[in-house]
């Protein structure tokens, strides 16, 4: 009973925030629609997502480093496949118009999205899980890759050398495992290893991707090491760290007084005395963890952080930030890194590590460190989650779960001056964003959007063959796509457009929702309906024409505004709006003649999950 509670919480929760979408205003829809890349509109369909797959496992992988190998505005009339054409054009214009963002402003870059992946082993007889790989990759939508051509060559070698990776470190697992023969009393896999992507900072100066790399151990700690890869979008280049920095010896200097207080804290924690290292020798031995790639580096909006490898300084990995404004002489980093500071900017938050942040814009750095809170059940030998834990400036703000919640992940939104804490996780099966802002007076919890964040409602991921699932990155707060699920003629998902407001609230920027591709079913009628309201397919709204459909005639449903009506295309491409009603004793209902009819007794072929 509880998750049926839940579900219907979250659908209701679903529901008013859409209905409350009805008021957004047409000029909002407008202004957006000609975002350029950050409106990420094109449909990319399902052939050049398996052409995309098919490019990231070519055989020709290889070790190379990236830098080796880097160099809607149509009439009612008009059908509405000929609008959906219409606008793709009119976006690859705004792409040089003069309303789109200028380019080397430091716009942001939308349309990035992860292909989770896997690789696993199960033993000759399939008795047990013996090796098991998850691992990702990067793509971009359609786009972005017209708009950033070589970003998109530059990610694809990327994704080759996370492959690469993986499967060296698969067959190396392989061999072992035939060595040592698949008769052993652990109950654990022989390997259990996951390659993450973190994407730092996405706009037109730079793309700054993390991959972390982490072996469970089932004894010991977690080894983890890292990937760093910071590219030029208009050119592909990947940035060396002698590409924007001044004084190489001034900032390992500053890197060697951090990584010594961070070691300091790990040995404190894990309880194995003290170190005795000196800031020249912690200088030295950062300067050669760079040089044997141990030490990474990624270039961030307010900063650089650098991510040292496991079984260095400590048994755990360590991270640390060096923000611009530590840079007091101006002597550190390059003018051109140091001075062109984005305004807006996501980036997503290492799980459970201290990030070093200005939340405020006022010159002195914050910290913030973000977390799943669990606890362990004895009886059943397992771990629950019970909520999450910030820690801003040293103070805890814990936001303990009354439900089965799970699975989370923090981004840092900042706008204008302010910081916005976006957590993203599941409650039992449906997605929750939830904001928080962060200021002076703590961390406070604004708002709730249940829905997950996605792609263009024209995309289609279904090449399961490539891929377990796609996960889609939010990187622009000022433009993105929302997708909830819809139960009105059919169980649907439906795409809405929204924004994140500076006070941590999220807008609703669309007036109605439009259907995904996927949930596009085709309805047949019953019996016939007569002087049914056409929709002008532009704007929305509803004209004083009228069709009349007979029995047999087919339905696509296109539209919706998730509570009292789906609009839906005719046979002859006419947009019509099929208004549904609760009836007490009946349910969902529409009106036949003036009279309140079973939704189940008009239309043929629903759909309803669960």
């Amino acid at each position: 009973m509880k998750r049926i509670r839940v579900f219907m919480l979250v659908g209701l929760m679903c529901s008013a925030l859409l209905a409350g979408c009805q008021k957004a205003s047409e000029q909002a829809v407008e202004s957006n629609a000609a975002h350029s890349v950050t409106t990420d509109r094109t449909g990319e369909n399902d052939e050049s997502t398996k052409a995309e797959t098919t490019s990231e496992n070519d055989d020709s992988s290889t070790g190379k480093s990236v830098e080796d190998t880097s160099e809607d505005n149509a009439d009612a009339e008009t059908p509405i496949e000929e609008k959906e054409e219409n606008a793709t054009e009119s976006e690859a214009e705004a792409l040089s118009s003069d309303d789109a963002p200028a380019r080397g402003k430091s716009s942001l870059i939308s349309g990035l999205r992860i292909f989770h992946k896997d690789n696993n082993y199960y033993g000759e007889s399939y008795s047990r899980l013996f090796i098991g790989h998850n691992y990702e990759h990067l793509a971009l939508s359609d786009d972005t890759k017209k708009a950033y051509p070589e970003l998109e060559k530059a990610i694809l070698m990327v994704n080759d050398l996370i492959a690469t990776d993986e499967a060296n470190s698969y067959y190396a697992a392989y061999r072992q495992l035939m060595k040592n023969g698949e008769n052993n009393n652990n109950d654990y896999p022989v390997e259990d290893r996951d390659w993450n992507i973190l994407v730092r900072r996405a706009d037109s100066d730079v793309l700054s991707v993390l991959v972390e790399i982490t072996t469970a151990s089932y004894e010991d700690y977690n080894h983890v090491r890292y990937m760093a890869y910071n590219i030029k979008p208009d050119t592909g280049e990947v940035l060396k760290l002698s590409d924007i920095i001044e004084d190489e010896d001034a900032l390992y200097e500053k890197l060697a007084r951090k990584f010594l207080e961070e070691m300091k804290k790990d040995y404190e924690a894990l309880s194995v005395g003290s170190s005795e290292m000196s800031e020249a020798e912690m200088k030295e031995k950062l300067q050669q963890s760079a040089h044997d790639e141990q030490l990474v580096w990624t270039l961030e909006p307010q900063g650089v952080s650098f991510w040292l490898n496991s079984m260095n300084l400590s048994p755990l990995s360590m991270n640390s930030q060096l923000l611009f404004c530590e840079d007091e002489k101006g002597s550190i980093f390059t003018s051109d890194v140091r001075d062109n500071i984005p305004d807006t900017w996501v980036t997503q938050l290492h799980p459970s590590s201290n990030e070093l942040i200005d939340a405020d814009d006022d010159g002195k750095p914050d910290t913030i460190y973000a977390m799943e809170t669990k606890e362990y059940v004895p009886e059943s030998n397992y771990e629950i989650t019970t909520g999450m834990l910030v820690n801003y400036n040293g103070t805890d703000y814990e936001f303990p779960s009354e439900d089965d919640d799970y699975d989370f992940e923090f981004s840092l939104v900042h706008q204008k001056g302010k910081s916005v804490l976006l957590s993203q996780y599941k409650e039992y099966e449906a997605d929750i964003q939830q904001l928080y802002t962060i200021d002076d007076s703590g961390v406070k919890e604004t708002d709730l959007l249940c829905g997950w964040v996605c792609g263009n409602p024209d995309e289609s991921f279904t090449d399961f063959d490539n891929y377990l699932y796609v996960t889609h990155i939010m990187t622009d707060p000022a433009y993105f796509h929302i997708a909830i699920t819809s139960w009105l003629l059919s169980t649907t998902d439906v795409v809405t457009e929204y924004r994140i407001t500076e006070d941590g609230k999220f807008e609703c920027l669309s007036g109605r929702s439009e259907i995904m591709e996927g949930s596009r079913y085709e309805l047949s009628l019953k019996m016939p309906l007569d002087d049914i309201e056409v929709v002008n397919a532009a704007t929305g709204e509803v004209t004083k024409e009228t069709e009349s459909l007979k029995a047999g005639d087919t339905l696509k449903l296109m539209f919706t505004d998730v509570d009292n009506y789906v609009d839906c295309l005719t046979k002859d491409n006419k947009l019509v709006r099929i208004r549904v009603y609760m009836d007490d004793d009946l349910g969902k209902c529409t009106k036949v003649n003036g009279e309140n009819v079973s939704v189940l007794e008009v239309f043929d072929d629903m759909f309803f999950a669960g």
